[in-house]
């Protein structure tokens, strides 16, 4: 446990360091605000969060973006606000999880929206990823086994032709 502390603390003094010189960085904030979420610090990840107010760029950002909204709400962003990043980040299942969580567990939400409801996110959800699946299955490659193989060398990767074993 300690040399995990002192790991943390590492990671912390370093993330400052390059925060002090690129302060507009947002992976140096993002990272900085992961290490306090992560630490356990969570209340100073999300004063690091209103200083700096970065915006998710990946997923990872996405959902620690989620879990500071669902701890903190309207206190932290609109629910149209909410709804944007939810947008952007929808094809990440990661991302579609924690927004759900954090309208149906989060603290701190008094904003009330007939358009952004539990309910709607995930009917936009099921829609969407029913459009997906048919539009990726449109554009798959049956594969078929040739006739004299009989086993495989294992399972394929995805999008590829499964070779035969000897």
């Amino acid at each position: 446990c300690g040399s995990s502390l002192g790991d943390f603390a590492a990671a912390l003094t370093a993330a400052q360091g390059l925060l002090r010189v690129r302060p507009d960085s947002p992976s140096a904030q993002w990272a900085l605000i992961r290490l306090r979420h992560d630490s356990g610090d969570l209340d100073q990840a999300y004063r690091d969060w209103k200083t700096y107010r970065p915006t998710p760029r990946i997923a990872d950002d996405a959902t620690l973006w989620m879990l500071l909204f669902r701890h903190h709400g309207n206190d932290m962003a609109t629910l149209a606000e909410f709804f944007e990043i939810v947008t952007k980040f929808a094809d990440n299942r990661h991302v579609r999880n924690f927004a759900v969580a954090a309208l149906t567990m989060g603290e701190g939400l008094t904003e009330r929206s007939p358009d952004i409801t539990p309910y709607k996110l995930l009917d936009q959800f099921e829609r969407e990823y029913q459009a997906r699946t048919r539009s990726a299955a449109s554009k798959s490659i049956p594969m078929t086994r040739p006739r004299s193989c009989s086993r495989w060398t294992s399972s394929p990767p995805a999008n590829t032709i499964p070779r035969c074993r000897s």
